[in-house]
């Protein structure tokens, strides 16, 4: 990764964490990370150090290859020895709202809400999913173009973590 590469990529976490978070403030249990693309055994590995730290992941994956995008929002949390990892996760903003909410494929049900300190499951699916992604998009657009500095109660960072 390059420093432009890894400016990008924390100007759209920092956005995408804000978006999550709103007004709340962290509390250790959550973690917030971005890096390239990740295969089954990269996601495992995450896997593995949610259960060993007992904490919630939100982790981002970048494209670095043709320019730089999300490619994909996975989470990763732990739970009674248990740890689930869904992957290719949206971001969803209701209209209306302030806070976005994570909405993972249909194979898992419900969505989840980032709290101070974990993932919180809530039951349901939205049902105007592509406008509120694209609403969610259109507003860590917005947050991008602000240049505001996060949060010092928040730490969202870049991690160079890729399979062998």
């Amino acid at each position: 990764m390059s420093l432009d590469t890894d400016a990008v990529i924390q100007a759209h976490v920092d956005a995408m964490v804000e978006l999550m978070l709103g007004k709340k403030r962290m509390e250790q249990g959550l973690i917030f990370c971005a890096g390239g693309e990740q295969d089954d055994e990269g996601r495992l590995s995450f896997a593995r150090a949610a259960v060993a730290s007992r904490a919630d992941v939100v982790h981002f994956e970048f494209n670095y290859t043709a320019g730089c995008y999300l490619t994909s929002i996975n989470l990763i949390i732990p739970r009674d020895n248990l740890c689930l990892v869904a992957t290719d996760c949206w971001l969803y903003l209701a209209k209306g709202a302030r806070c976005a909410v994570l909405v993972p494929r249909e194979n898992v049900r419900g969505h989840f809400s980032a709290l101070p300190g974990e993932l919180l499951h809530r039951d349901g699916k939205p049902k105007d999913l592509a406008a509120g992604v694209e609403r969610a998009a259109r507003r860590v657009d917005q947050l991008m173009r602000s240049s505001r500095p996060l949060r010092g109660d928040i730490r969202a960072g870049v991690v160079s973590h890729r399979p062998e």
